[in-house]
């Protein structure tokens, strides 16, 4: 699945998805959410990327549990999602990503933890404030 989703970046970074890269747009930090199911794969990604990486959002409408699902990722593979009170307001967005021809969406990403008193590896992603601009650009 990970051939699939990692192509060509609009911009640069070294993805195989074809994404629309967000990362240069004003933004805000906000908590990934299901960390703790994904530890082999947060673990992967600072292992290959660093603390800092591009993290890639897509939508996953088919989930069972929130309609407005939006998945996290890095090359390494699923890292999260976005918590559900964010996700509703970025499913549209997204969408309007899929529709525009991109597969995801490219923001800056962090991953916390992993050492000596905190083991556990958590994820922040980037978000554009302005989705209005967002979507302007497409």
């Amino acid at each position: 699945m990970l051939g699939r989703l990692f192509g060509r970046a609009k911009s640069g970074g070294g993805l195989e998805m074809t994404t629309f890269d967000a990362r240069d747009l004003d933004s805000y930090w906000n908590a990934v959410v299901g960390e703790s199911f994904r530890q082999e794969q947060l673990k992967a990604t600072l292992g290959e990327l660093g603390r800092e990486f591009t993290g890639i959002l897509i939508r996953e409408p088919n989930n069972a549990h929130d309609v407005n699902a939006v998945m996290v990722y890095s090359t390494q593979g699923h890292l999260g999602y976005l918590p559900r009170e964010h996700a509703i307001e970025w499913a549209p967005v997204l969408d309007a990503v899929f529709q525009a021809g991109f597969k995801g969406l490219a923001v800056n990403a962090k991953i916390h933890g992993g050492e000596a008193g905190k083991p556990n590896i958590g994820c922040v992603v980037q978000l554009p404030s302005d989705c209005e601009e967002l979507l302007a650009q497409l």
